[in-house]
């Protein structure tokens, strides 16, 4: 016969401070796959490591909007793994992340346009760096959408060779780019 829980008998784990668990968290830095081992320890655990996650590196675009959702407060986007990261995309990334995000790494992704690059310029107010190396498609409208960000610190843009010097213009032209 098995025992039954009485309703008295909680989790211990959740009697742990968040900054306690944050703790443990920053020493499983090293590992990913620890961090994921973690945060299914219990529903408190997975809550926590949610709220810590400062840098995500999706393996496919379609999976953003639940990814975005699990992990509000992420400033490090990397999405050279997606190859297919359309405007919509960006829109809901600009979003989720208008508070927070302050790095995009868009190198090697595609079917983004202007549009997508001007509503993470408009909305990610704390947006520093941007990298849009390999994106071979885009046009100088693309450099005048990032030129509406107005914290924007580092800019990549290798192998952009549709984008000229007209593109770049004056507003960009103060900015550590690498073309």
């Amino acid at each position: 016969m098995k025992k039954q829980k009485s309703p008295e008998t909680k989790n211990p784990f959740d009697l742990l401070s968040e900054e306690l668990v944050f703790s443990i968290l920053d020493l499983l830095a090293p590992n990913p796959l620890d961090k994921k081992s973690f945060s299914l320890v219990c529903k408190s655990f997975y809550a926590i490591e949610a709220k810590h996650r400062r840098t995500l590196t999706p393996l496919r675009s379609e999976l953003l909007p639940s990814i975005l959702k699990r992990y509000p407060f992420v400033t490090q986007l990397d999405l050279s793994l997606c190859a297919r990261v359309s405007d919509n995309s960006l829109n809901f990334i600009a979003k989720s992340y208008r508070a927070t995000l302050q790095r995009i790494d868009l190198s090697r992704s595609k079917f983004f346009s202007a549009n997508g690059l001007s509503s993470l310029a408009l909305n990610c107010k704390n947006l520093v760096e941007l990298d849009l190396s390999i994106a071979t498609e885009l046009k100088d409208a693309a450099a005048s959408a990032v030129a509406q960000a107005n914290n924007l610190e580092k800019l990549w843009l290798a192998r952009c060779k549709l984008i000229t010097d007209m593109g770049v213009g004056p507003k960009l032209g103060t900015l550590a780019y690498d073309p």
